[in-house]
């Protein structure tokens, strides 16, 4: 009982021993700390840092360009723009060709008023122009286009269609049975090129002199085909 109370009356004598029991941890472990320092130091002082070998990096050639590519040269570029623009004309052909050489307007176009026919006898409207000449003179195509038709007509016999541009036709009619090779449904032919002769297998026109019917029509409109004719230089 009386050291109990002597203990409870001396509280700051037991903390003093517990502080005193640690104080020797810590100043082991200064310690510690003090000789690892001291001989990192050491350490540092003796090694030769100068030893050590910075090792060389070596890096590849690179170019821009790849050399198996062969570049145009300064002479290739100003040949190339030296033709810009050129416009190179392989032909002189003419762009319209009257149909029949030196041929004459036997019976023009008349769509409004009727005409008298010497074959069947009686008035009637005229779809297209006749254009006289003799039996076998050849038909040439008025302008460059595509063959869209080859037939025997009923009425105006053999007969060749060709369309142009611009949904522009020309139909020749009452050709000679034979037609030159080559001209079929499909095959373009150029301005001037033959595609018939005058025949007489047009049963409506049979008494006239021999001629090329011609007729044309523009979007499937007939049209008169004579200014148009008349524009030609022969």
């Amino acid at each position: 009982m009386n050291d109990k109370k002597s203990n409870e009356n001396h509280p700051k004598k037991t903390r003093l021993k517990k502080i005193n029991g640690y104080s020797a941890y810590i100043y082991l472990a200064l310690a510690i700390c003090i000789v690892t320092a001291l001989t990192i130091g050491i350490i540092t002082m003796t090694y030769d840092f100068t030893d050590i070998s910075t090792p060389e990096l070596s890096f590849p050639e690179i170019s821009l360009f790849d050399e198996s590519i062969p570049q145009e040269s300064e002479e290739q570029v100003d040949n190339t723009e030296s033709n810009a623009g050129e416009v190179i004309d392989n032909t002189n052909e003419p762009a319209y060709v009257y149909p029949v050489a030196n041929g004459t307007v036997l019976k023009s176009y008349s769509i409004d008023a009727l005409v008298f026919s010497t074959t069947m006898q009686d008035y009637r409207v005229h779809n297209g122009v006749d254009i006289a000449g003799e039996l076998g003179t050849a038909v040439v195509s008025y302008a460059s286009g595509t063959i869209t038709q080859v037939k025997e007509d009923p009425f105006y016999g053999t007969s060749v269609a060709i369309e142009h541009s611009a949904g522009f036709t020309t139909y020749y009619k009452n050709l000679a049975k034979e037609l030159p090779e080559g001209i079929a449904i499909g095959e373009t032919v150029k301005a001037g090129e033959r595609i018939g002769s005058i025949g007489a297998t047009a049963i409506v026109e049979i008494s006239e002199q021999p001629h090329l019917h011609l007729e044309m029509t523009v979007g499937g409109e007939l049209m008169d085909p004579l200014p148009v004719l008349n524009e030609i230089n022969r």
